[in-house]
């Protein structure tokens, strides 16, 4: 009589990833920065996939301007430049989302994708334009 052939070792049991890939969560909003005229910020690598900026005021009107700066400190093109008269740029990384004013405080936002802007911009200036003609100082 032949011999009983040998078992075979069992399968092994799936283990548990220690790394398992993650699944894309929407990450979490950051805490506003409230920045005063002049301030500079180095921003966080979160940002670079999307960032908001909002300014609000009240007393005479003012505008949010982008300027898109290349390596050089300059603008490279009047196409670097987002303003009320021309609210995208970079095809569409750098925006202006428009005016709300209820009484007397306005807000202003704009939007960068900085991942998305082209390889010439090296920064964003995001500055305010205001009517000095009324002679009433904006309160930021």
């Amino acid at each position: 009589m032949p011999a009983a052939p040998t078992p075979l070792p069992p399968l092994p049991q799936p283990q548990p990833s220690v790394t398992r890939p993650s699944v894309s969560q929407p990450l979490e909003p950051l805490p506003p920065t409230a920045l005063v005229p002049g301030q500079t910020v180095v921003l966080p690598e979160t940002a670079h996939q999307g960032l908001l900026i909002t300014f609000g005021f009240t007393g005479p009107d003012a505008d949010l301007t982008l300027l898109l700066i290349g390596e050089n400190d300059l603008v490279a093109s009047d196409e670097d430049f987002v303003f009320y008269n021309q609210p995208t740029a970079a095809g569409g990384a750098a925006r202006l989302l428009g005016k709300d004013a209820t009484g007397p405080q306005a807000v202003e936002r704009a939007a960068l994708h900085l991942a998305a802007l082209p390889s010439h911009v090296h920064r964003v200036v995001v500055s305010v334009n205001m009517d000095v003609d009324t002679g009433l100082p904006a309160k930021l």
